[in-house]
């Protein structure tokens, strides 16, 4: 299911934290000129407008494009260096608010990813001294502000609300990959605090009195800086807060109930916000689209138009689930039933931590027996939740870990089923945390997801991101792919990538019964300079049928820095890349007519071969990757014997009988042969991180 989770920022960074166990340091990136993005500022524009921001990273030099998400955004340059590019961003008035993203083309090709927000309200120009009451910004109703956090520091602004006003005030920061926590505290013009927001994000606020009140914004840390961007916005259009049901079947049009504040016609509702706030509500009508063939799954994107403008967007998960409901403050939702013959294969599914919705889903399934009396007694048959962090049933999305749970069940004997979900979570009464679920006969299928390489240093204590995705002739550019398997498939998918220039070729597998794999870019000696997207598609048969599913894209935002930090994740609309005209500086290979062996499942063998302008002659730092288990491995260092090198490692914990491909990590001094910062002319010396062409182990043919 790909489609867009929005969670308590505390929660995904534990999930995060599962998935990169102690990343906490920042580690020095690789030096091979490759454009990245740090921040863009300002991070934010209004609708039908055009304002110059700077893109602020490394290897920027020779910036001529933005690539954005949306055909009605487009970007004008205005000069460029290494450290940073400016550019004329220009917003066409029918795009919708919201995030988009967006990469800098440069010389050293396309960037990582950096998100910029696009509003509604009147932007107000950015303050260089608002951290006194008394130099507040004044911020009308209706306008906006992208400011960055001030260290150790409260920024303030002034807010003029005649008596009985109601607005709603958003803080930014997720949305634009900002590293702040937000609080926001309202006062009134003698001091006292009439409104506040320690999460989330939003201050609906109804003004007790004409006057003059005072927005204090700061994050939770006090931290500040570049990586800190923020924006506010005072407005008096429609905010929503959740749509229900929050599933619907694909080509259908139904009715749904739209909770939120400043709602035109809207009615009050027994419901609250996650601020406490009492939520409107609104009966809509709407059609849903039917999912191409490759997806399994999709989100629809609906928003409600005011007096003001349109309101930010709720999402739809367009899926076939059998019931919709919201978990009670107490006790247990409404259960299932079906009937079931014996040796069906069913698959249980609840969708509702993925939707946003603070719970612990738990599902317990019951056969139903008719004790000949007018009544049923219950045999329970599973409970499963995802409480545990180590649950087998817990349901990944976009390659992290959430509390929904499946399971596949062989149904023991024919008859009656129930299949009840409990909310582990003590649910705030009134609080709208919905649920769907699915029970029905297990059909095979796949999620997919895909993320490009990034570093691993220090036994798996620093990971940072690559940069954007640049392929040099005769290079190798490594993406890392899960899969999550439902509906009991097992077996092997095959992966490409659609779209692909000339030159360029892409092949990966997931083999039956794994989880992992790699998708290997590689470009030919004759590959010529592009940038675009693709699409990375995997191919797979099944007892219903060949099942082919778009990969969801994920990319890390930035790594961790300091004990109070974990590595930033999340999803990105689109797979892009770039090739670029110049020889890879190291090509690294499993060496001719020899194989890569892996003795007792665990010592590592690799003869490798170097194709480089001169011969490395400095050691060279190597780590295994592929394999999330590979993550926590220390790299070790490898002298070459002339063009050639051989790599003994022990992986510690066995690999199970089977076939796997992976790849190697190596930081390296080579001769680059373009002029770069680290090297002034060509035929300098410059230290960087390269990946290598595929390793196949077989642990079936090396036994040891």
């Amino acid at each position: 299911m790909q489609f867009e989770r929005f969670v308590d920022r505390r929660w995904f960074r534990v999930c995060v934290a599962m998935l990169f166990v102690g990343l906490s340091r920042q580690v020095a990136l690789a030096d091979f000129p490759t454009a990245r993005l740090t921040s863009i500022f300002p991070p934010a524009g209004q609708a039908g407008s055009s304002f110059k921001t700077v893109f602020a990273g490394t290897d920027l030099d020779g910036a001529t494009a933005v690539w954005f998400t949306s055909p009605g955004i487009s970007a004008k340059p205005v000069s460029s260096a290494a450290s940073e590019a400016t550019f004329e961003l220009t917003i066409a008035p029918d795009v919708p608010s919201g995030s988009y993203d967006a990469r800098i083309q440069s010389r050293h090709g396309i960037s990582n990813v950096r998100a910029i927000w696009v509003g509604t309200e009147r932007e107000v120009a950015a303050a260089t001294d608002n951290t006194a009451p008394a130099t507040a910004v004044s911020l009308n109703v209706d306008s906006a502000i992208a400011a960055r956090c001030t260290e150790r520091a409260n920024q303030f602004y002034v807010i003029n609300l005649s008596n009985s006003q109601h607005v709603v005030i958003e803080c930014v920061t997720d949305q634009i990959d900002s590293k702040m926590l937000p609080v926001m505290l309202v006062n009134d013009a003698a001091g006292r605090e009439v409104a506040r927001s320690r999460r989330g994000g939003i201050v609906d606020f109804i003004a007790p009195a004409e006057g003059r009140y005072i927005l204090c914004v700061h994050d939770v840390l006090f931290r500040g800086g570049a990586e800190f961007p923020y924006h506010v916005a005072v407005s008096t259009r429609p905010h929503l807060d959740s749509i229900f049901p929050p599933v619907g079947h694909p080509g259908t049009t139904s009715k749904y109930l739209v909770l939120g504040r400043n709602l035109p016609g809207g009615a009050k509702s027994s419901f609250r916000g996650a601020d406490g706030s009492a939520l409107d509500q609104l009966e809509v009508q709407i059609s849903l689209p039917q999912p191409s063939l490759d997806e399994t799954g999709s989100r629809f994107e609906y928003r409600v138009q005011g007096d003001s403008g349109y309101s930010n967007p709720v999402f739809i998960a367009v899926e076939d689930f059998q019931s919709c409901a919201h978990f009670p403050s107490t006790g247990s939702a409404e259960p299932f039933e079906f009937a079931a013959s014996k040796g069906q294969e069913y698959w249980f599914e609840i969708l509702s931590d993925r939707l946003g919705a603070p719970s612990a889903p738990d599902l317990l399934v019951q056969r139903m027996i008719d004790t000949g009396k007018g009544d049923r007694k219950t045999e329970d048959i599973r409970d499963a939740n995802g409480v545990d962090p180590a649950s087998p049933f817990r349901v990944p999305m976009n390659g992290l870990p959430t509390r929904d749970v499946a399971f596949g069940l062989t149904i023991p004997q024919s008859g009656t089923y129930r299949v009840t979900p409990r909310d582990l979570f003590t649910t705030a009464d009134g609080y709208p945390a919905a649920y769907a679920l699915s029970a029905a006969p297990a059909v095979p299928d796949f999620d997919l997801t895909a993320t490009p390489a990034v570093v691993v240093r220090n036994a798996g204590a620093d990971v940072q991101p690559t940069g954007g995705i640049v392929l040099r002739r005769g290079g190798t550019f490594p993406i890392d792919l899960l899969i999550y398997r439902r509906g009991g498939f097992s077996g092997d998918v095959r992966v490409d990538c659609e779209g692909l220039p000339p030159g360029i070729t892409a092949s990966g597998l997931i083999a039956a019964g794994q989880n992992e794999g790699v998708l290997f870019l590689s470009a030919d000696k004759s590959a010529k300079s592009w940038t675009g997207a693709a699409r990375i598609v995997g191919h797979a048969a099944s007892s219903h049928g060949d099942v082919t599913r778009q990969a969801g894209y994920r990319t890390i935002v930035w790594g961790a820095k300091g004990d109070t930090e974990t590595t930033h994740i999340r999803t990105s609309r689109d797979f892009s890349f770039s090739v670029i005209d110049e020889p890879a500086p190291l090509v690294i290979a499993v060496a001719a007519g020899k194989n890569a062996t892996l003795a007792k499942g665990r010592n590592l063998h690799v003869p490798l071969h170097f194709t480089s302008a001169a011969q490395i002659t400095a050691p060279m730092q190597i780590k295994p990757l592929g394999m999330q288990q590979f993550f926590p491995l220390q790299e070790t260092a490898v002298t070459a014997k002339g063009n050639d090198a051989v790599f003994d490692f022990d992986l510690g914990t066995p690999l199970r009988p089977g076939k796997y491909v992976i790849y190697l990590e190596v930081t390296a001094t080579v001769p680059y042969p373009v002029a770069t910062a680290g090297a002034k002319k060509p035929g300098g010396n410059i230290s960087g991180i390269v990946y290598s062409q595929p390793i196949i182990l077989n642990t079936a043919a090396n036994p040891g």
